[in-house]
């Protein structure tokens, strides 16, 4: 999309009267591919079935591995990340000053969690217990981070593949209006351009 907007940039410059239908067509196929959350470098991901039962082996691994150990960091830390917003929010309205206010609690409130659980842990059960979740509540919190995310990006992942793996057709209109974009735009640069630029812009917006 981002050579699709510099070509247009480029033309604009020349004050093409054709550009607003083509400007609108680029806009109304970035709307499509918004609304369907499919990166438009998406759009060529070839789907073997080697690749997708090693991509799929894979993160069942690391689902079966990486879902306790979430679990754990998440509702050892779920007080403090659900807390600090909601003071947050209580105490400003102003949006310029609320990442703010979400720092200094976080700073305040986390390490008085970490030190509480730890010396609960350290009173009611063993030193070794307290100094373990002193050491470990950090990393299970980082931990649990990680896995959000990575779970979130496999989400999107087995989304798109969905949608371009087994919608075949759609695909294809995607492609096609894709190449019918960037031929188009090279048409109009082509005026304007030596055989060697020309040859280097096809292949950029293709």
């Amino acid at each position: 999309m981002r050579a699709f907007a510099g070509s247009v940039q480029e033309l604009r410059a020349e004050r093409d009267p054709r550009l607003d239908p083509l400007g609108e067509r680029i806009a109304a196929f970035r709307l499509r591919l918004e609304r369907l959350r499919i990166p438009v470098q998406d759009l060529d991901l070839e789907y073997r079935v080697a690749g997708v039962l090693n991509y799929a082996l894979r993160n069942l691994t690391l689902l079966v591995i990486g879902l306790p150990l979430g679990v754990i960091g998440a509702l050892l830390w779920i007080l403090p990340y659900r807390f600090v917003p909601w003071l947050t929010a209580r105490l400003t309205d102003h949006r310029d000053v609320f990442a703010t206010y979400q720092i200094l609690g976080g700073l305040l409130f986390f390490p008085l969690w970490l030190l509480s659980l730890s010396l609960v842990a350290y009173l009611l059960a063993a030193p070794w217990a307290g100094i373990a979740c002193l050491m470990g509540m950090p990393l299970l919190g980082l931990f649990a981070l990680a896995f959000q995310q990575w779970r979130s990006e496999v989400y999107e992942d087995v989304r798109v593949f969905l949608l371009l793996g087994f919608g075949k057709e759609l695909r294809r209109r995607l492609v096609s209006e894709r190449d019918a974009i960037a031929g188009e735009i090279a048409r109009l640069r082509k005026p304007f351009l030596s055989e060697a630029e020309e040859a280097s812009s096809v292949s950029d917006l293709s």
